[in-house]
C-alpha cells in the first residue's frame, strides 16, 4: 500500500481504496444473495447453477490462480522479512542458504498445517491474535509518523496528493487487496447461527478494518517513485 500511495498519491489513493472496499462489499453481497436464492453455499455449485458448466471451470481456475498468488505473495514477504530479524537474533550471516531454508520452514510447518485445517471456526483465536497485532503495528507506524512529520523521511513534505497517470498500475493492488469473495461461503456456513443480515455486517465490518488500516499505514510510509 505504502508504494501504490507513492504513485497515485494520498488523494487519489484513499479514493481508490474506498472504491476498492465499495466494490469489494457490492460483490461479496451478491454472492450471498445469489446462494440465498439458489439455496447453494459453493462458489463453484453456485456459478454452475446459474452460468452452466463452463463457469464453474473458469471459477475454478480463478480461484486456484487467485489462492496461488496469495500463497506466493505471502513466501515473498516472509522471505524479505524474516532472513534480516533472523540473521541478527542468531548471529548469522544473511544469505540465500539463510532465505530458502525459512521459506521452506513456512511453508511446511505453519502455511501447510493452516491450509489443513477443516474447520475455520478453529482459528478464530488466531485471527483474533493477527488483528489485534495489525492493529498495533498500524497504530504505531502512524503515530511515529505523526510525531516526526517533518524527519528524514518524511512523509508530509515528501507525499503528492494527486498522479493520475498511474491509476492503471495501482487499482488492481487496492482491488486485491480487500479480496475476500472465496472466504464468504466458508465463513457464512462456519457462524453458530447463519443469516444474512449477520454475514453482511461482518462483510462490512471487515472490509472497514481492512481499509482503515490500509489508509494508516501507506499515507504515512511513502515509498521513492
Amino acid at each position: 500500500m505504502p508504494w501504490c500511495f507513492a504513485k497515485v498519491g494520498v488523494l487519489l489513493g484513499t479514493i481508490l481504496l474506498i472504491l476498492g472496499g465499495w466494490l469489494t462489499r457490492q460483490s461479496c453481497t451478491l454472492l450471498l444473495d445469489a446462494s440465498i436464492a439458489n439455496r447453494c453455499f459453493s462458489y463453484e455449485y453456485l456459478s454452475l447453477m446459474i452460468c452452466g458448466k463452463w463457469a464453474k471451470l473458469a471459477v475454478e481456475i480463478c480461484t486456484i490462480g487467485f489462492l496461488l498468488g496469495v500463497c506466493v505473495a505471502f513466501l515473498v514477504t516472509m522471505a524479505d522479512l524474516l532472513p534480516p530479524v533472523i540473521s541478527r537474533l542468531l548471529n548469522v550471516p544473511e544469505s540465500g542458504t539463510l532465505r530458502a531454508l525459512t521459506l521452506t520452514v513456512i511453508a511446511i510447518f505453519i502455511a501447510l498445517p493452516l491450509s489443513l485445517v477443516y474447520k475455520i471456526s478453529n482459528l478464530s483465536n488466531l485471527s483474533a491474535f493477527s488483528i489485534a497485532f495489525y492493529i498495533l503495528l498500524a497504530l504505531k507506524v502512524f503515530l511515529d509518523a505523526l510525531a516526526n512529520p517533518q524527519g528524514p523521511n518524511s512523509w508530509y513534505r515528501d507525499s503528492q496528493s494527486w498522479a493520475p497517470q498511474n491509476f492503471l498500475a495501482v487499482f488492481p493492488i487496492f482491488a486485491t487487496g480487500l479480496s475476500c469473495q472465496t472466504q464468504v461461503f466458508v465463513m457464512y456456513e462456519s457462524l453458530s447461527e447463519p443469516s444474512p443480515h449477520r454475514m453482511k455486517g461482518i462483510i462490512a465490518d471487515a472490509v472497514f478494518m481492512c481499509i482503515l488500516l490500509y489508509w494508516s499505514v501507506g499515507i504515512v510510509l511513502p515509498i521513492p517513485t
